[in-house]
This record gives C-alpha cells, structure tokens and sequence, in this order.
C-alpha cells in the first residue's frame, strides 16, 4: 500500500514530472557526484553530464521534451493524468524545473501529461452520473480515479492502493467540463477498476456507486470521497474507517 500524495491530484501526480524545454538552450553546469576513494571515504568529484539548473518542459509535448531531454542526457518517465488545461501537454516535472541535480539523480525526470478532461474513447476508463453532476476518469498503470462536479470545478483524486485521504480542490477549468460519449453509471448502479496483483488475479481496486443524493467512491484500502448533488463533499482515509 502507499499513501497519497500531490502526484493524485492527479496525481500522481507527487510523482508525475515534465521536463519541456521550448527551444531554449539552458546552460551545462557541473553535477557533484560521490565517488569512492580507495584511500579513504567518499569525495565529491564534479560532473557536466546533466545541465544545471534543470531546464523547465511545462507546455511541451511528449516527442518535442523527449528530444530535448535526449540532446541533454536526460530520460523521460511519463505518466498521463486526468487533469485540466491544455491536452497532451506537460503541466508538471519532477525534478522540479531551475533546480541542480542532486547527487543520486539518475537522469530520469518524471512528467505528467494532461488529457484536458477530454473523453478518452475507452468506454471502460471513464464515466458520468445521471444528469452529468459528476464526471469520472481513471488514468495511469497504478491506476489513479479522479472525478470532477462541472457545476462547481471541484475535482478529486484518489489512487489504487492509497490510505489517506483523497487530495481535492477547485479547478477553473473544470467548470463546464462535460466530455462527450462517457456512458452514464445510473441512480443504484456501481463502476469498478480491475487490476491483477501478484497472482495474476485480477481484483477490484476502484469503486464507485451512485445514487440519487451522491457519488461514493473508494479504493482497495477503503480511503475514498462522496461527492452530493447539492454541492457537499466529504472524503475520509483508512485509519478513519
């Protein structure tokens, strides 16, 4: 299990990262690396292998900050997340941006890429209730369920295998966000997310169920969220059920 942490509110983001590097040259500056001395304890030698201060790639896309990354001996992790603003652009990184590696930094920088709150086609991966109070997606492997009201631009995240608290807050965007094609969980009626553990079992590890006053939904270890139609919210962690 993991707790949660910035990277749901999407997530992931926490550990969603974006490196974008908008046509700009940022200069080479020297990494301190620990190299073991035969003679004695560790010393500190310098390193002009990653750039330093690390560039920003918020507003790239993929193929545009992985060929920067690549020109600066970086790797990019990505990870698409339910979120807001421009699609299929890079809106966080971590190593956070006009930083200087540390002295474990492996090259790898993690992003987040927005899906602009735009339907997906994958009937499976996203829903709305009826009337579209709320509308709901999951993204990512772990995977990560958010849910958003577009009446009040309050959106939620909670992650597969998280025991605090889901992360919630109000998103301009979000308001009058109603993407097309999502089918409609009804008043009684449930959505699950499957994923296979160890085992190869697949289990539940998201659910949601709708009625006619709120949305609830939990994850595997019970921490979950209950969205009402007349605008309340309360979310609750593991420890608290």
């Amino acid at each position: 299990m993991r707790s949660a942490s910035a990277s749901h509110g999407w997530g992931m983001v926490g550990r969603g990262a974006f490196l974008l590097i908008a046509g700009v040259g940022f200069p080479l500056g020297a990494a301190s690396a620990a190299v073991a001395s035969p003679s004695g304890p560790a010393t500190v030698a310098s390193s002009d292998q990653y750039p330093d201060p690390f560039p920003t790639f918020h507003g790239m896309t993929i193929p545009e900050a992985t060929t920067s990354a690549a020109a600066l001996g970086l790797r990019l992790e990505t990870t698409m997340t339910v979120f807001p603003g421009r699609p299929a652009r890079i809106y966080t990184q971590y190593p956070r941006p006009f930083t200087s590696p540390s002295q474990d930094f492996d090259g790898t920088v993690y992003v987040s890429v927005a899906n602009g709150l735009l339907a997906s086609g994958r009937s499976a991966t996203e829903f709305r209730t009826t009337g579209g109070a709320a509308y709901c997606q999951v993204a990512g492997t772990w995977p990560v369920l958010t849910c958003w009201t577009p009446k009040s631009g309050r959106m939620v995240t909670v992650g597969a295998g998280d025991i605090a608290k889901p992360s919630m807050r109000f998103h301009r965007l979000a308001i009058g966000a109603r993407p097309k094609g999502l089918r409609t969980v009804g008043y009684g009626a449930s959505w699950v997310w499957r994923k296979a553990d160890e085992t190869g079992r697949r289990r539940i590890v998201l659910r949601c169920y709708s009625d006619r006053r709120a949305l609830t939904c939990e994850n595997d270890y019970r921490s979950g969220f209950r969205l009402a139609r007349n605008g309340t919210y309360g979310s609750w962690a593991k420890t608290e059920v």
